[in-house]
């Protein structure tokens, strides 16, 4: 099965516009730029590739709820 996801999702990269850029996720959530933006980039690619999300909007949701997640764990 992670096969069967990888290769979705290299085909999805390869044929898709990504739903958002780095620059953006660092702009919108204000955020350092860092190893966590390519973290947050993979999750949204990872969903896009399991069918979870197909957007700009959906993908906005997802990076909230991760950030969020987050900022708990720093407490």
């Amino acid at each position: 099965f992670n096969k069967i996801l990888y290769l979705r999702a290299k085909i999805i990269k390869q044929t898709k516009k990504p739903l958002i850029r780095g620059d953006e996720i660092i702009e919108k959530f204000r955020l350092t730029p860092g190893p966590k933006i390519g973290e947050i980039l993979k999750l949204v690619e990872k969903e896009r590739a399991l069918g979870n999300i197909s957007n700009k909007r959906q993908a906005l949701s997802i990076i909230k709820e991760e950030v969020k997640l987050n900022e708990k764990k720093k407490i």
